[in-house]
């Protein structure tokens, strides 16, 4: 059932006029109302003449007691004769008549209402917290004696613990800074003496106990504990003897097996970190006699540690504390660099084949370190290349001799089927066009052919011979003409105004030109791993002077980078090939981002 919510109630006839409190929504109930619903009013208005039943007095007096009502106003009293019983029941708060219920009387019955209201609450706070407060007095007086009798026993245990914990430190102490058993010896000695735990310690070999047992122990006369310790796979004995005889406490033998234990730990760790200072040692010595440089680094390339190979490197120096600083004077990781693997780094002329090896200490699991040995391989480089070079010319001359001559025989024999066709055809037969271009085809596969043949020709048959540059370089391009466009790497010849002749070998003279162009698309597959879409372009151009003959090539596959260039094999060999034929190669930047290769060619007398 809901419970019905009103500050101000009419219990009152139909013909009330109840107009002036309209603007407090005045809630009017019927005697059926009383009896149906649960109410909370704080100010109740009830008719004289309405409450003469005792049913309804009753009513209202069951509704005061269960406090759903705050205040009852009776009005029109003296126009009604109310029994004495029904008025006790409802007990008024207020009488008075309907017309002098005024707004200002409202608001004053209002403030009773909220300060009885208050005031009820109050007292029955107070009387729970004074209720609270004595079930809590008595509590903390009962825990207040407990604690009383725990602390003084706690005093008890701390003063013993604290006594216990300063005999074990200093124990602890002891056995930590004792480096033999002699030392041992002595030291323990005196400290269990101080705290009468035993009157002598004695430490005895295995081999030498069980005389030491038969002979000491009948003379002595006194209780003895005996506990086992093992240093490098040698057993010991301690003996602790006690001269009074009385039988040791259990804490005691605990005591002895923990005192020999303690001992055994540290007296074995002296022992290893002597023997590791002498491995250390012998590692130092062996780390910095080595000629190869060796660097123990972590995965950000710093240098943890370098030989002495490293550190007199000619490019070393003590304030560089990354790897590619002290032994390149690089600015970022060398090309290459693959920590935890075999890589080899190329630097000016020389090539070194690095071993990298990977690991981690035990108390540092998320820490990466390396260490790199530094091998130079430049002459076994440099002569693996010049067999391989070597080889593959034979092999290239071999196969394009075998390609040419298997092919020119049928290419001969299609050709002239292809005249005795054209011949045999009147001129104005529609086959004649597609057989000039068959014809055209196979003299362009013979030209080819042609081509392949200057590789197995013999190395003295290729004399200087006056050669006109574009015509090779075009060779040269149709050769290249499918790599170039699948790279994508476009070639404009500018206009050349006269052929230019010069007196070159054409086989030495190509095979440059074919490394420059190598060279460019090596280049653009560099500038595609942070461009993916880029075009390359090689601007053309031939042109002489009285002195010269040049053959420059610009390209946008800058920017100029003299340490990579110094370094690249492709470049290398352009420049050692043409410097063979007595011309040279000059690499510059003619503007941003762009690279020129000028070949500079000396005229000779034709």
């Amino acid at each position: 059932m809901s419970i019905i919510k009103s500050k101000l109630t009419f219990l009152c006839k139909p013909n009330a006029d109840l107009h002036a409190f309209k603007d407090y929504d005045p809630l009017s109930l019927s005697t059926n109302d009383l009896k149906n619903d649960r109410h909370a009013i704080d100010l109740f208005v009830c008719d004289a003449s309405l409450v003469t039943e005792n049913q309804t007095a009753k009513l209202i007096h069951q509704k005061k007691l269960r406090n759903e009502i705050s205040k009852v106003i009776l009005v029109g009293l003296q126009d009604v004769n109310l029994p004495v019983e029904n008025y006790n029941l409802i007990r008024p708060d207020v009488v008075m008549e309907l017309s002098q219920l005024t707004v200002d009387r409202l608001m004053i019955l209002w403030d009773e209402v909220i300060q009885s209201n208050q005031d009820q609450i109050y007292l029955n706070l107070s009387a729970e917290l004074n209720s609270e407060y004595e079930i809590i007095k008595r509590e903390l007086e009962r825990k207040l004696q407990e604690k009383t009798q725990t602390l003084i026993e706690s005093r008890k245990q701390i003063f013993e613990i604290n006594n216990r914990v300063e005999f074990l430190r200093r124990t602890l102490y002891v056995t930590s800074k004792v480096k033999n058993l002699e030392e041992a010896e002595k030291e323990l000695n005196a400290l269990l003496a101080s705290y009468n735990k035993v009157t002598w310690l004695k430490i005895v070999q295995r081999a030498d106990s069980e005389k030491f047992e038969a002979d000491a122990i009948p003379q002595l006369e006194s209780t003895f504990f005996k506990t086992e310790m093992k240093l490098q796979k040698e057993i010991y004995f301690l003996f602790f003897f006690k001269g009074d005889k009385k039988v040791f406490r259990k804490t005691d033998l605990e005591y002895f097996k923990k005192l020999s234990e303690t001992l055994e730990i540290n007296l074995s760790r002296s022992i290893d970190l002597q023997s590791l200072q002498q491995s250390e040692r012998l590692f130092d010595l062996a780390f910095h006699s080595s000629p190869h440089s060796i660097l123990v680094i972590d995965k950000d390339y710093h240098v943890l540690q370098a030989n002495l190979a490293a550190e007199q490197s000619p490019l070393g120096s003590a304030h560089k504390s990354k790897c590619y600083e002290l032994l390149f004077s690089r600015r970022s990781p060398c090309p290459g660099c693959q920590l935890g693997h075999n890589f080899e780094v190329q630097n000016e002329m020389k090539t070194f084949r690095v071993q990298s090896s990977h690991f981690s200490l035990d108390n540092e699991e998320e820490s990466e370190y390396y260490i790199h040995l530094y091998e130079d391989i430049s002459e076994q480089k440099s002569m693996e290349n010049k067999f391989q070079q070597t080889a593959r010319l034979a092999e290239l001359g071999l196969v394009s001799s075998s390609i040419a001559h298997e092919l020119n025989n049928p290419l001969g024999g299609i050709l002239s089927y292809l005249q005795i066709m054209k011949l045999d055809l009147p001129n104005s037969h529609p086959f004649q066009a597609d057989i000039e271009m068959m014809n055209q085809t196979g003299l362009r596969m013979k030209k080819i052919i042609e081509e392949l043949l200057i590789f197995s020709r013999k190395e003295d048959s290729f004399q200087p011979e006056s050669q006109s540059l574009l015509k090779l370089l075009q060779k040269n391009l149709d050769l290249l003409q499918m790599q170039l466009k699948k790279e994508n790497l476009k070639v404009v010849i500018a206009d050349v105004n006269s052929d230019a002749q010069h007196l070159v070998s054409a086989l030495h003279f190509r095979n440059s030109i074919h490394l420059a162009f190598q060279f460019f698309l090596q280049k653009l597959k560099m500038k595609r791993l942070t461009q993916a879409n880029f075009t390359g372009l090689v601007e053309v151009k031939i042109f002489q002077d009285q002195m010269n003959s040049y053959l420059s090539f610009q390209t946008n596959l800058g920017p100029y980078d003299i340490m990579a260039n110094s370094n690249d094999m492709t470049l290398i060999t352009l420049e050692k090939s043409l410097l063979d034929q007595g011309f040279q190669v000059v690499m510059s930047e003619p503007k941003p981002s762009w690279i020129q290769l000028l070949l500079t060619l000396p005229l000779a007398k034709i």
